[in-house]
């Protein structure tokens, strides 16, 4: 709370009408964002404390900031559609992801990680997770590798880049997507690995929550690069790590039942 300036030898001070007056006043918070009739877009509401009026957070700050960070996540036009409660669990690997998900939301681990064949649902049960921090109001951003890795290699040698690792390193919620996916399935160059190595060691020291697809199991990891993959297990606290075999019946994208 804040406290308003006010005269206090003014001997018609009345804080119950000044804050009346505040509250009516119109803000300048985005109305399209969310329009509170409460504060009037100001984000913040006038109270009376120990004879004085006071200001305080609007409630609407909290959907403010959350709306906000679903349209800045990347997310805004899949977390709809791919939650937890659409995520089909028909087969025993399939139940393994959903129950490992659900239980890593509970848990104070550090990073999420489902690798292995394509077509499972990866991106289904990654996007969910995702999904569920974002409508909690946590800053959450989503990334796909090859987009960002591509930018990032273009900057390798200019401050951008240094500040985009370390952005990526303390955003609350990041969520990987296809992690060290490469152009036509080739092996990732020395430059794919220093990446992620410095995106996956900075929020390893912070033990920030990181949720990661990839078409690569940790298994594949540790015979390109043990130092990533090594530091993912243990943030995932090894509990939180499903490998998915290769296996073209587990596919759904080629009609297979799921």
């Amino acid at each position: 709370m804040r406290s308003l300036k006010t005269n206090n030898g003014d001997v018609d001070y009345n804080p119950e009408r000044d804050a009346e007056a505040f509250n009516n006043s119109e803000g300048e918070l985005d109305a399209n964002l969310y329009d509170c009739k409460k504060c009037n877009n100001k984000g913040y509401v006038g109270i009376v404390k120990n004879g004085r009026m006071v200001t305080k957070e609007c409630e609407c700050m909290i959907v403010r900031r959350q709306r906000r960070y679903i349209k800045k996540s990347g997310l805004a036009s899949t977390i709809k559609n791919m939650t937890m409660q659409t995520f089909e669990a028909k087969r025993s690997w399939q139940k393994q992801m959903k129950g490992k998900a659900k239980e890593y939301l509970e848990s104070n681990a550090g990073a999420f990680f489902v690798g292995g064949q394509v077509g499972t649902g990866k991106t289904h049960i990654c996007t969910a997770i995702a999904g569920k921090y974002l409508k909690a109001g946590n800053q959450t951003l989503y990334i796909k590798w090859r987009q960002e890795t591509a930018w990032l290699r273009m900057n390798m040698n200019d401050q951008a880049y240094v500040n985009r690792i370390q952005e990526l390193g303390k955003v609350p919620v990041l969520y990987i997507d296809d992690f060290l996916k490469t152009q036509s399935g080739k092996t990732p160059t020395e430059s794919d690995i220093k990446i992620a190595f410095e995106v996956i060691n900075e929020r390893y020291q912070k033990n920030v929550r990181t949720i990661i697809s990839s078409e690569l199991t940790t298994g594949d990891m540790i015979e390109m690069e043990e130092s990533v993959a090594s530091r993912i297990i243990e943030m995932a606290q090894n509990k939180y790590v499903i490998d998915i075999g290769k296996d073209t019946n587990k596919n759904y994208r080629l009609g297979v039942k799921k």
